[in-house]
């Protein structure tokens, strides 16, 4: 019944601006006769410029470009940054001894989103892997994986892992870790 009304929609725009491109609403109007005006709102939400720097993959006790032998003292540490927040934290085991099917007897999978984990959560808790919300958003995070090192000891050869850190912004850098096994 009212003559004039007045449309707020600015509480939206927010909302709207996470979603960088055109959007239109149509509105219609129709009176007491039913008469009708149909209007078509147009807005156009444009992508923040990406800020900041790819993550960054470092280790003051590991050799990142080069082949890790692993001894009884090994420390095993990655150092990763993100300035804009980890996103995704993807690792890719490649071995020909840890093979896929070998690893998903024990609960793991030869790829895995750290940040993600879904059914692996558990085993890669046990582990002593970061998972879900230990990973998710931090800016410094420490991989440590010497716990680990005796389990990779018990299979001879070169294991690989192959990190991947995706950022908030989806700037993306990718390391990796290679291991030699030497067992008597």
């Amino acid at each position: 019944g009212k003559t004039q009304l007045q449309f707020n929609i600015t509480d939206f725009m927010p909302l709207l601006a996470m979603f960088p491109g055109q959007h239109d609403f149509e509105l219609t109007v129709v009176d007491a006769q039913g008469l009708s005006t149909i209007v078509t709102l147009q807005f156009e939400a444009v992508a923040e410029e990406v800020v900041g720097t790819a993550p960054e993959i470092t280790s003051t006790t590991l050799d990142l470009n080069g082949v890790n032998i692993i001894t009884e003292d090994i420390q095993a540490m990655v150092d990763i940054a993100a300035e804009n927040g980890i996103a995704n934290f993807k690792v890719k085991i490649i071995s020909e001894q840890l093979t896929k099917e070998m690893l998903q007897d024990v609960g793991l999978d030869s790829e895995f989103d750290l940040a993600y984990p879904g059914d692996l959560a558990e085993a890669l808790t046990e582990l002593g892997f970061p998972v879900g919300e230990a990973v998710i958003g931090k800016t410094q995070l420490l991989f440590n994986i010497t716990d680990f090192m005796p389990l990779l000891a018990l299979f001879p050869g070169q294991h690989d892992f192959e990190l991947t850190v995706v950022d908030a912004a989806d700037l993306s850098t990718t390391k990796t870790l290679k291991f030699q096994s030497i067992t008597e």
